[in-house]
């Protein structure tokens, strides 16, 4: 089929299509922002309305003689609280810092300790209470004779109930790791 249409017809058509489709495009448009903007407006009044009714709830606790005395009762236990663990502080004092005090002391420099590990114990005996310590002690020897050297001085340390390392841990020669568990009783 041969073009029949003169030209300036032609552009007039190009024109009123695109027309045509820049307004189906601003339709469809206007339609969706408007049907989200419906849809969306309750859930944004019951947000604000909720937030709201909060805010005020807030503001009237806060106004109310309960908060107050709430806020003077939790101080109040806050200072029986402090002097509870201070008596309990006073009655169940370990001074763990002589116990690794003395053990530092004991070792030669062949002996490197890598960490120490503390365990307080409660026990009940004859209706007083009693606190084991636990401590255990591990590192490295160079030495088997520097090791055997440190746990005899801390055998004879009287503060120090028990001294116990295996002796497996004997069998290497030099560069021994070893994990000494030392028992105690607190004063």
């Amino acid at each position: 089929m041969s073009n029949l249409l003169p030209e300036e017809k032609k552009k007039a058509i190009k024109k009123e299509l695109i027309l045509r489709l820049f307004i189906v495009f601003f339709v469809f448009l206007f339609a969706t922002i408007s049907i989200a903007i419906i849809l969306l407006t309750p859930a944004r009044v019951v947000s604000v309305a909720g937030s709201n009714q909060v805010s005020n709830e807030l503001e009237i606790y806060k106004k109310s003689i309960l908060f107050k005395n709430n806020n003077l009762l939790s101080k109040s236990l806050d200072v029986e609280l402090l002097k509870s663990d201070a008596l309990q502080e006073e009655y169940n004092n370990v001074d763990i810092n002589q116990l690794i005090d003395d053990i530092v002391k004991n070792k030669s420099t062949d002996i490197k300790i890598k960490g120490i590990f503390y365990e307080k114990i409660s026990e009940i005996k004859k209706g007083e209470q009693e606190y084991d310590i636990s401590l255990t002690v591990k590192g490295v020897a160079k030495k088997r004779s520097s090791l055997i050297d440190f746990i005899n001085q801390l055998k004879n340390n009287k503060k120090f109930i028990e001294v116990d390392f295996p002796v497996s841990g004997l069998v290497k020669d030099e560069n021994i790791d070893f994990s000494i568990k030392i028992s105690g009783k607190s004063e």
